[in-house]
């Protein structure tokens, strides 16, 4: 209508200066009808861009929640078995293992998607590599007291690196699963973070028993079924990195890569685009 209104009072002012013929109220009216069709769709259609892009938002930030509180539980029982066979034993070396776990979950819960500000996207929680090797460490010395010497873990890391930010809790769950799975003793676990000209480059192996071939197969194929993926996490066959995979894709559009090493220990690695 103000389309229309406009319309004509223009044609009036005009024909005041311009010996031209006002534009009459319904000539008006249908010279402005198919701008006014075409503004409204185009208004419309950013608004509903603009709620269907929210949605996807608050969707993804979702799904990253719940994949933060599946983890989370994971590694605290795990972590809890290591700590109760001191709890008679060795009790001071249990009570500092408490307050390791107690930072680790500290940690877990400052960085994790369910306590931060609705708003926040993914990539504005990420932490800095430094920060997580920190608490990264403190959960391998849990580990490393329960198996003591048939437990080797080594960090081989850029300093460059160091600052970089990476998604909070990654590292941690592929570490975990080379431990349970790796079935070698002693178990040596290397992990590696080296950098390209675009991208860091990790890398979690071991010298266990590596993969099954099976495994391997539908882990690698980018065209797997989520409904399959949800089907593996049921059977319990390797948790953690079903999570960890699912998290690499939301957070970072990056994906996990499975292999077995030439002696046939399990290797496990990703990258993240430097700048990220």
């Amino acid at each position: 209508m103000s389309i229309s209104l406009g319309a004509f009072f223009w044609g009036e002012i005009r024909a005041l200066f311009i010996p031209l013929q006002g534009i009459g109220f319904l000539q008006a009216l249908l010279i402005s009808l198919p701008w006014s069709t075409m503004i409204f769709v185009a208004v419309k259609f950013y608004l509903t861009q603009k709620h269907l892009k929210l949605e996807e938002q608050l969707r993804k930030q979702a799904e990253i929640n719940l994949l933060h509180s599946q983890l989370n539980p994971h590694f605290l029982f795990n972590s809890l078995n290591t700590i109760a066979s001191f709890a008679r034993t060795q009790p001071t070396r249990c009570e500092d293992l408490v307050h390791d776990l107690a930072a680790v979950l500290r940690y877990s819960l400052s960085q994790s998607g369910l306590n931060q500000p609705k708003k926040s996207a993914p990539k504005e929680v990420w932490v800095k590599l430094s920060d997580e090797l920190v608490i990264l460490n403190k959960w391998c010395d849990i580990e490393r007291s329960r198996f003591g010497d048939n437990l080797r873990i080594n960090f081989d890391i850029d300093d460059d690196l160091l600052d970089k930010v990476v998604p909070a809790m990654l590292l941690q769950p592929l570490i975990e699963n080379a431990i349970k799975h790796g079935k070698s003793t002693p178990l040596h676990i290397w992990i590696t973070v080296r950098h390209d000209a675009q991208h860091m480059l990790f890398n979690v192996r071991d010298n266990g028993v590596g993969f099954d071939e099976s495994y391997l197969i539908n882990a690698n194929n980018k065209h797997t079924s989520k409904e399959h993926r949800k089907l593996e996490q049921d059977k319990g066959a390797h948790f953690g990195l079903e999570i960890t995979q699912a998290r690499l894709e939301l957070e970072a559009g990056a994906r996990l890569e499975f292999s077995n090493t030439p002696e046939g220990g399990a290797n496990v690695e990703f990258k993240l685009q430097l700048g990220s």
